[in-house]
């Protein structure tokens, strides 16, 4: 029963770990992309929207080893969603939770760099 409880707890926190990450991605696509996603998919979309170059706009937020990464979490996020937690498979959850150290490491890597470069478009307008 303890093993339930731990895998349904560590479920959910991948969750709001994919949850608050693609919140982030929100943000981004709609304050400076000025568009988002509104199809069946808009979760994966955005996803890929966020690694993409944006031209005259932006660089791409995600690196694809960091959007590939984030594909796992994507997908188990609408698992968790969608199932019943006593069908989560554990090896899978023990899976996410064995990288999600390493995942929020690449995702802070490339947030870092966006942030450096909208902090470089706020130095050259001051500069303009």
């Amino acid at each position: 029963m303890k093993h339930t409880h731990f895998i349904s707890a560590a479920a959910l926190d991948l969750h709001s770990f994919y949850a608050s990450t693609e919140r982030l991605f929100e943000l981004i696509a709609v304050e400076i992309d000025k568009s988002q996603p509104t199809t069946g998919r808009w979760h994966r979309d955005l996803l890929a929207q966020m690694g993409l170059n944006v031209v005259n706009v932006r660089p791409a937020v995600l690196s694809q080893s960091t959007h590939a990464a984030l594909v796992d979490y994507l997908e188990f996020r609408h698992v968790v969603r969608n199932v019943y937690t006593f069908n989560l498979r554990p090896l899978r959850v023990i899976e996410l939770i064995q990288n999600v150290r390493s995942t929020f490491g690449l995702v802070q890597l490339d947030l870092l760099a966006f942030a450096n470069f909208l902090d470089g478009l706020s130095t050259a307008d001051e500069d303009a």
